[in-house]
């Protein structure tokens, strides 16, 4: 079974010489640059302290049952996350988006919640390729251990 080509694949040669990612913001194709990493320590540095605020209370309430997530009760991760998921992580998202690109901010009137969504998506790929890579071979590693993530 063929695996469906992601946005990254397709990018054409001119896009990967270039350096530029394409996201779509109010119906519209826009180019977002890649950025050297020397350009962006201050975006990661912002952006870690960002996620780690937001991540704070689920922590708080991970580490009050001595880090057992069997005893972390569904309501107490619910109410923890609604919050993020509705509000605050939204807005970070919108922050994190501009704050990497702020000349794509005059297309947020016009933005749909999924445009903004994909495009957020695409700056974290772009800014943090260490956690990505990581992250996918991680779970190759557990996947060929034969161990699955439910």
């Amino acid at each position: 079974m063929t695996e469906e080509p992601t946005q990254k694949q397709e990018a054409t040669d001119t896009q990967t010489i270039l350096q530029i990612r394409e996201v779509t913001l109010a119906g519209q194709k826009r180019t977002l640059k890649v950025k050297p990493i020397a350009e962006t320590h201050e975006f990661r540095r912002r952006v870690g302290e960002l996620m780690g605020t937001l991540a704070k209370p689920l922590l708080d309430a991970y580490m009050a049952t001595g880090g057992d997530t069997e005893k972390m009760e569904a309501e107490t991760i619910i109410r923890q996350l609604f919050p993020l998921l509705l509000g605050d992580g939204v807005d970070a998202l919108l922050d994190m988006l501009w704050l990497y690109a702020p000349e794509l901010k005059e297309f947020e009137q016009g933005a749909t919640d999924d445009e903004v969504l994909d495009a957020a998506l695409e700056v974290l790929e772009i800014a943090f390729p260490l956690v990505l890579r990581v992250g996918k071979r991680t779970v190759a590693l557990l996947t060929r251990a034969g161990i699955s993530l439910k």
